[in-house]
Order: structure tokens, then C-alpha cells, then sequence
């Protein structure tokens, strides 16, 4: 198995967040693990964060569908790369 840790900035609405995540692959899916995050530079649990995400997206982000099965996830200077194939 392998993966990569994505470190993301931004603003929403006017709320500063930072956050951390690690993706990984598992069973043909993405999954998604929350490591670290803060709002207007608080820290706050992560899986609260993930939580409010879900709820904005109505999509449960710690389990993605890419909409083909994911074989391998790795990162190569900097890049993220996702290899996979459709459901046969």
C-alpha cells in the first residue's frame, strides 16, 4: 500500500483554515485520514473538520469513489499520482 500527505490552505467564507491529510488506497477506493487542522489559526480535531466537510459536500470524504478502481497511489516529487482502471 501507498500514499501520500496532502498539506492544503485556504479561505471559506472568510474562515482561514489550514489542514493535513494522508491518502491512501483501500480496496479500490481513496480513503482519506485527517492528521491535523486549525480555524483562524486555532487548532481544532481534524475529524471534526472532515465532519463539517461531509456535510457541505454531502459525501462521506474519508471513502472516495473516483469512479474507476484505484490499483496504486503514489507521490513522485511533489505530484500526486493515482493509477487505475474501470470496473469491468
Amino acid at each position: 500500500m501507498a500514499g501520500g500527505i496532502i498539506t492544503g490552505t485556504g479561505t471559506y467564507n472568510g474562515v482561514s483554515w489550514t489542514g493535513t491529510v494522508v491518502l491512501f488506497w483501500h480496496g479500490g477506493a481513496l480513503e482519506i485520514f485527517a492528521v491535523g487542522a486549525t480555524v483562524f489559526n486555532v487548532s481544532v480535531p481534524a475529524a471534526q473538520v472532515v465532519q463539517q466537510i461531509g456535510a457541505a459536500i454531502a459525501q462521506d470524504p474519508t471513502n472516495i469513489n473516483p469512479g474507476y478502481r484505484v490499483d496504486r497511489l503514489f507521490t513522485c516529487d511533489g505530484v500526486l499520482m493515482i493509477d487505475g482502471r474501470t470496473s469491468a
